[in-house]
């Protein structure tokens, strides 16, 4: 099976926002008083200290559907790591509060886009748990003076073919120019398996040997890599931050943005957006790698780090407190994705909404998208599948004559002309429907979500319509995610979790 570290990047970078909240880390000496830190003094690590919960299941992660290739590991920034604090390390800590109480919404988008595709979902502290074998993102040394160690879960990959040998905690492993989601390169790593797990420590402003030498002499807080490395003793590399895999309650949301009825051919693009945010009142990987890389903006670590990609139409944000927001292109025809300010001015526009809020809007999307053509339909033992859609975007939706409007859910799909998919939950009971014009794949279930499948292909009612086939699944209580595996195995996509009741 294809594992994709270029979107498990994006898994653990998964954005966690959280509204109308300023973070003052470092700017109070540990003791309390209200003494000003010194700009030019590093500031003390950003941490969560809770107590500790039980590791239960993660939410459904969302993903822009050009995004969605192959979840085989998934590994996110709120399933990183368990940190259990212990009293006697001399760590400062910063409280960070509460998370807003809803979803965080743009209420601003360039002239002429229309809201396509819409999910979110919420989750208390306990249902973060931490991936078996992962240690947590930490950031050491001054990032703010240029010269700092970056060790993570394998967010980054070496480029093998420049790749040298070396050992690194008396294991062998790789060094060399590192590249990011999008293969862009992001300096020196290392990279090397221990515990069970793959790890990468990217560094910079000091020689491969130091930053070997650093890597050496750190300790494992205990015998769970999940635990990450105490804070060495060597003030000049002191740990900064880290992500920590308990998180307070949150909230996530996608949303699909286009003008017109989305579409990704190469000859009528639509300019279309894919806006992601996330509530939670957790320091992100995703803001440790913008330290890391960018610095915090003169010390201050209440600001923003900022990553801005004008070829691909892609923006980046993130808070020291957990906010933050992802902004990216879906159409494929150069110069239609907005500009860095207007991506801005979105970020700018974003509101606290409730859940009677995103329902609204959900139902809206829905009614949208059941009203275009039906391509295609047959029937089930719940209802009637239909294909909608226009061009390559295809939704499959549900009509139960008698029991409301039909029912297309709002997940922004489209993208593809030769399969659609989507889950139905009716009268309690879960289903989940696929609707292709090929056969070259699998419905595959898994018992536990996060890993890769392992209870095999699902039975499924099957049933045609010209070139369309029709497959519906009804998953047994004991399978919690049903996943797809294309071309023999060689890609997986888990895009369907039971839902929580």
């Amino acid at each position: 099976m294809m594992t994709s570290r270029r979107l498990t990047t994006v898994l653990t970078r998964t954005l966690e926002v959280k509204a109308g909240q300023a973070m003052t880390a470092g700017t109070r000496a540990s003791a309390g008083t209200d003494e000003v830190r010194d700009a030019s003094d590093p500031a003390p690590p950003l941490r969560v200290v809770a107590r500790r919960e039980p590791a239960r299941r993660r939410p459904r992660l969302l993903l822009p559907a050009a995004a969605v290739v192959a979840v085989l590991a998934l590994v996110s920034a709120g399933a990183i790591a368990l940190h259990r604090y212990s009293p006697e390390e001399a760590v400062s800590t910063a409280a960070l509060g509460d998370p807003p109480d809803g979803w965080l919404l743009p209420t601003w988008v360039p002239g002429g886009m229309e809201l396509w595709g819409l999910e979110f979902s919420s989750w208390p502290a306990e249902e973060r748990g931490s991936e078996p074998g992962t240690t947590i993102p930490q950031l050491f040394g001054d990032p703010d003076g240029g010269r700092a160690i970056y060790v993570n879960p394998s967010e980054f990959e070496v480029v093998a073919d420049t790749a040298e040998p070396v050992t690194v905690r008396g294991r062998s492993g790789q060094a060399g120019p590192a590249w990011d989601v999008a293969e862009n390169d992001v300096g020196e790593a290392i990279t090397w398996t221990e515990r069970g797990g793959t790890i990468t420590a990217l560094y910079k402003g000091t020689t491969r040997d130091e930053a070997i030498a650093v890597l050496d002499s750190l300790d494992w807080r205990s015998d769970d890599p999940a635990d990450g490395f105490a804070p060495p003793g060597d003030d000049a590399w002191a740990l900064r931050g880290e992500v920590t895999s308990w998180r307070s309650a949150g909230h996530e949301a996608g949303f699909t943005y286009s003008q017109g009825v989305p579409s990704q051919s190469s000859t009528d693009a639509r300019p279309s957006l894919w806006i992601h945010t996330e509530a939670s009142s957790q320091i992100s990987a995703g803001y440790l790698a913008g330290w890391y890389q960018q610095g915090s903006q003169g010390g201050d670590t209440t600001r923003p780090v900022i990553s801005f990609d004008a070829d691909r139409g892609r923006m980046e944000v993130y808070w020291s407190d957990g906010r933050s927001i992802i902004i990216e292109q879906l159409g494929l025809l150069p110069g239609q994705a907005p500009d860095r300010e207007q991506m801005e001015q979105v970020g700018r526009s974003l509101t606290v909404a409730q859940e009677p809020d995103l329902a609204a809007l959900r139902d809206e999307v829905e009614a949208k998208t059941a009203a275009l053509p039906v391509v295609a339909s047959a029937d089930a033992a719940i209802g009637r599948l239909e294909i909608h859609g226009e061009g390559n975007f295809l939704a499959l939706c549900l009509n139960r004559p008698g029991d409301g409007p039909t029912t297309c859910p709002a997940n922004g799909r489209g993208g593809a002309t030769d399969m659609a998919n989507a889950d139905w939950t009716v009268d309690g009971t879960w289903h989940v429907g696929v609707a292709s014009t090929t056969d070259d794949f699998e419905i595959l279930g898994g018992h536990d979500i996060g890993r890769s499948p392992d209870a095999g292909v699902l039975p499924a009612e099957t049933t045609s319509d010209g070139a369309w086939t029709f497959y519906l699944v009804t998953p047994p209580p004991d399978i919690d995610q049903v996943c797809l595996s294309h071309q023999n195995g060689a890609a997986i996509t888990c895009g369907f979790i039971r839902p929580v009741t």
